[in-house]
């Protein structure tokens, strides 16, 4: 349960009237080794907002024109894959809903809809280069869909103010070396 307060030490958003609101959430994860060198795993995800219906919420994206009490579930899933000692493919892939924008309308800044989707997949190939040393190459797609703008810069355009250039999904591609001290 957390409380939220009217106290300008408790943002994002603050109260007025009943200041206790119940949060909920259930998290389930599952893996399993199928082999020394294929690991699996999924992931649930549940939560709910409770709050009182005489709450006047200030600064908050819980305005009447959303649900008064939210709920957002995910799933996710991916493997591990040892190919060889040096190299690993691992991926994953993960949906997310948003009933009433509580969970992702902080995070991208744009007006609540009754309903946001968010899904991902990413691909990550590992070399090891030493028993330190790793070196990754990753692709990664975002998708967005149910939110008042889109989040993701345009790649020639940016997000250009009250002309909205931007996108509804994104694709990145990361290099990355590591290392491991002992």
């Amino acid at each position: 349960s957390e409380d939220f307060s009217a106290s300008t030490n408790n943002p994002p958003y603050t109260s007025k009237g009943t200041t206790s609101h119940d949060v909920q959430i259930y998290d389930l994860v599952v893996t399993y080794d199928v082999s020394d060198d294929l690991g699996l795993w999924a992931n649930a995800d549940y939560g709910r907002l409770d709050r009182s219906r005489n709450t006047t919420v200030v600064g908050s994206p819980f305005g009447a024109s959303t649900r008064t009490d939210p709920r957002w579930w995910g799933v996710a899933g991916g493997f591990s894959y040892d190919i060889n000692e040096k190299v690993n493919l691992a991926m994953r892939g993960e949906y997310f809903f948003d009933d009433g924008g509580s969970r992702l309308y902080t995070a991208f800044g744009t007006t609540p809809r009754s309903e946001t989707r968010l899904a991902t997949g990413t691909a990550t190939l590992s070399y090891a280069l030493t028993n330190n040393l790793t070196a990754r190459l990753e692709y990664r797609h975002d998708h967005i869909s149910g939110q008042a703008g889109d989040p993701f810069p345009n790649q020639r355009d940016g997000c250009a103010g009250s002309t909205n250039v931007c996108e509804d999904s994104i694709d990145v591609g990361i290099v990355e070396v590591n290392y491991q001290f002992d």
